[in-house]
This record gives C-alpha cells, sequence and structure tokens, in this order.
C-alpha cells in the first residue's frame, strides 16, 4: 500500500543537488499513502461488524497515524541526502528518548491498549512532523520536468526492487 521508493528517490535526488524535489516526495508519499488508510478501514470495518471493537478502533488509529508519519518521515531521507548526519542522529536521539519516556510513563498509568498503541503512533508521527518543521526546505526553487520524471521513475524502479526482493527472500 505505500510508495516505498519515493524515501529513497527523496536521498538520492538531494545527494545529487536537487532538494526542489522533496515537495514532490511528499506529495507523491501522500497520494500513495491513502492506501494505508484505505486498507485499515477496510479492516476496520470487518472487525467493526464481526463485534471486534478494540481491533476496529485500533485499525482506525492506525488508518489516521500511520500514513501521517510516512509522509513525514520523507525529511530524514532529506537531511540524509544533504549529509546532515549529526543533525538526524541528534534529533532522532531526543525524539527516541522522549517517546520511551512518555511511553512508559503511559503504560504505568493505564495498561489499556487502545490508548497505547495510539500514544505509540502519535509520538512517531509527531517526531517527524516536528523535524519537518524545523529542517524542512523553505521556499524551494520550481523543479524540471525532466527532473521530477527521473526521480519519480527511480522511486518506481526502487519500490518493484524492493517488493521482488522481499518477495525473493520470504
Amino acid at each position: 500500500f505505500s510508495f516505498a521508493g519515493i524515501i529513497q528517490s527523496n536521498q538520492q535526488s538531494n545527494i545529487k543537488g536537487y532538494p526542489e524535489f522533496f515537495p514532490v516526495a511528499m506529495r507523491k508519499s501522500f497520494i500513495f499513502s491513502l492506501g494505508i488508510t484505505e486498507g485499515a478501514l477496510l479492516i476496520d470495518t470487518y472487525y467493526w461488524f464481526e463485534g471486534n471493537t478494540i481491533l476496529a478502533i485500533g485499525c482506525g488509529i492506525s488508518a489516521i497515524l500511520v500514513p501521517l508519519t510516512t509522509v513525514y518521515q520523507n525529511i530524514i531521507f532529506f537531511l540524509f541526502g544533504q549529509k546532515r548526519f549529526k543533525t538526524v542522529t541528534i534529533f532522532q536521539g531526543f525524539d527516541t528518548l522522549i517517546s520511551t519516556i512518555i511511553l512508559i510513563g503511559t503504560l504505568l498509568i493505564t495498561k489499556n491498549i487502545l490508548i497505547l498503541l495510539f500514544v505509540y503512533l502519535f509520538l512517531q508521527f509527531l517526531g517527524n512532523f516536528i523535524a519537518h518543521v524545523l529542517y524542512r526546505p523553505r521556499d524551494p526553487k520550481p523543479i524540471g520536468d525532466e527532473v521530477t520524471k527521473k526521480y519519480y521513475t527511480y522511486a518506481w524502479h526502487t519500490t518493484l526492487r524492493n517488493i521482488l526482493f522481499n518477495i525473493a527472500f520470504r
């Protein structure tokens, strides 16, 4: 349900000096992440009608937060493409530390699996969103159709390669 190659394409375009591909990567990630939403809502509906409200609500939470997390994850690979490894390492270290503390605190307060799932997924989204707000390119120049096509094609090839690789080694 996802377009995993767009993340690698985003990184490669930055390595090659095309940071203006980032908004394209964000749009494409959003469009393809809607498949995750649709799939989760379908499963959600099934569980709801089967009377399993816990799984239904869990799928509903996932339907909303997983696509958002996926879209905003692009910023990490944008920064990798700009060779800002120290920035990513420091940010992700703090993000992991804060998320762990909040999750442990939540676990001490409640054992409700839905609350724990929501807090976990929300923290994943929030970390990526904050990184996006802090580090996204400001006023990127328009990108040419040729460059867009090149990296969009690269994204498709990478996605297909990943699918074949996963099938071959299962």
